[in-house]
């Protein structure tokens, strides 16, 4: 299942570097999937927090959180991801995973650990999945 919930692309910077994108999709009928691409840079955090946004009212217990394809991310996205995180636990709703590779390029260290130590980190989508599909 792999209907398109939610979509949104900031417009290229006049570079012609592309800007951070978000998208909501339906990875099971109860899991949503957030696939986030490009860099996630300031300016941009408002779009991941729609799309984060988004995604908790769309009464699914379950999010999954892709960034194996993000070149850069930023101390707003890393909050937002954070507060994701948390409010799923918190209203003890559901799960909430984040695929990310292994070494980030781009992306500051202590952010990756705070990442690693706070949210449900997997290195692939197969393995997020099964996650939430085996959390209660």
């Amino acid at each position: 299942m792999s209907d398109d919930l939610w979509t949104y692309q900031i417009p290229p910077r006049p570079t012609g570097t592309p800007r951070l994108s978000a998208r909501l999709t339906h990875l099971e009928p109860d899991i949503t999937l957030c696939t986030v691409t490009n860099g996630i840079q300031p300016g941009s955090g408002l779009t991941l927090g729609e799309a984060l946004s988004a995604a908790r009212y769309d009464d699914n217990p379950h999010l999954v959180v892709d960034l194996s394809a993000i070149t850069s991310l930023d101390s707003t996205a890393l909050f937002l991801l954070l507060e994701a995180g948390h409010n799923y636990r918190r209203d003890d709703r559901g799960h909430c995973a984040v695929v990310a590779r292994p070494k980030l390029p781009g992306i500051p260290e202590i952010y990756a650990i705070a990442l690693t130590v706070t949210l449900d980190v997997h290195h692939t989508l197969a393995s997020a999945r099964h996650a939430c599909t085996s959390s209660p």
